[in-house]
């Protein structure tokens, strides 16, 4: 992996301090199917095969379900990369 990336999905899991908290996770090309160009130049939409972790509160646990999801292509990564680890995503 990149070192730069692994170090930024660690230090965003270990912000993690309840059950609704987002889990940054980094996801496997194979874990998309049924991919498909969008009409926006530079993005794709794409089923998440296992999909994000959830709480599930009724039975106090984590799950995953299958989910649409948009990607975006990420051309020159290197060049950028530095930009992207520096953004936190709001939610």
């Amino acid at each position: 992996g990149n070192k730069q990336i692994d170090d930024f999905i660690q230090k965003e899991q270990l912000k993690i301090d309840n059950s609704q908290n987002t889990v940054f996770e980094w996801i496997p090309y194979n874990q998309f199917f049924n991919i498909k160009e969008t009409d926006i130049q530079g993005f794709i939409t794409a089923i998440w095969k296992d999909g994000p972790l959830t709480f599930n509160k009724g039975l106090s646990k984590y799950e995953r379900k299958c989910k649409t999801v948009t990607l975006k292509y990420l051309y020159n990564i290197l060049d950028i990369l530095d930009e992207f680890l520096d953004k936190k995503p709001t939610s």
